[in-house]
């Protein structure tokens, strides 16, 4: 399994920015997608979310039950 995050800016202002977080890229027989951003928790391969500056983790799940996390931080 391998997990790949892929984060895109959809729009920006002085306070926030709005950004697509895909983990279509991720390898592997994966069945869950379980996004955190900062403190809060997204699922599903792609979501979005707003924030000025945040950790964000993607964690896959594969149908043997296994977990794969990577992690990246927006300065």
């Amino acid at each position: 399994m391998r997990v790949l995050l892929t984060i895109i800016i959809l729009s920006s202002c002085s306070s926030t920015k709005t950004f697509l977080l895909d983990g279509s890229e991720s390898q592997g027989n994966i069945v869950n997608y379980e996004w955190k951003v900062n403190s809060e928790r997204l699922n599903g391969i792609k979501t979005k979310a707003q924030f000025k500056k945040a950790t964000i983790t993607l964690i896959v799940t594969d149908s043997l039950g296994r977990k794969d996390t990577a992690t990246i931080k927006i300065k």
